[in-house]
């Protein structure tokens, strides 16, 4: 999936779910249901589409910023139609976030950054001069994120040139630790 298509998608989800961008109207916007009561131990979210039943599962104890992206990263699971496709064939199934480099990871990352991340909320934070960890800090996404958000309005932008601290990493949640 190309930034553009990404982008597209994005903006699509935000229009079904009346401009609205915050992941805990849009899942119930789009009929999904979601189980945050479970002990989900490694993971912290994981999407099912078992029998057509839309399902989100979120660790028991995700919260802040944390839960509030990887439900949004669940839900651009269900909305980008090979990824549902793949959920049908293989329910339960979870694909973690962790194994190395997994283009369906990448790719509901960056539909997720670009429904949770206002571009020219993040343009002017960057104009400013705002470092990549206080404008995460400010948009209340982690970092990563941000950095791809930002890979990807480089991609639709070509004149907009940013110099990154490094290339957002696919596998990142690894290190959020929810459990200490």
């Amino acid at each position: 999936m190309k930034a553009a298509e990404s982008y597209a998608l994005a903006q699509k989800i935000i229009k079904k779910c009346d401009g609205s961008r915050d992941p805990e109207v849009i899942y119930q916007c789009l009929g999904i249901e979601l189980e945050d009561t479970f002990d989900l131990a490694n993971l912290k979210g994981m999407y099912s589409s078992a029998d057509r039943h839309r399902t989100i599962y979120l660790h028991k104890r995700l919260t802040g910023y944390l839960r509030r992206f990887v439900l949004m990263h669940e839900i651009c699971h269900d909305q980008i139609p090979e990824h549902r496709k793949r959920a049908r064939r293989m329910p339960y199934k979870e694909i973690q976030f962790f194994g190395g480099v997994n283009q369906s990871e990448r790719e509901a990352n960056s539909v997720a950054a670009h429904v949770l991340i206002d571009d020219e909320k993040m343009v002017n934070l960057i104009m400013e001069g705002n470092s990549a960890q206080a404008i995460a800090a400010e948009l209340y996404v982690p970092e990563d994120l941000l950095l791809i958000a930002i890979e990807d309005y480089h991609k639709l932008h070509p004149d907009f040139i940013v110099r990154l601290p490094r290339s957002g990493r696919g596998n990142y949640l690894k290190d959020y630790n929810i459990w200490e």
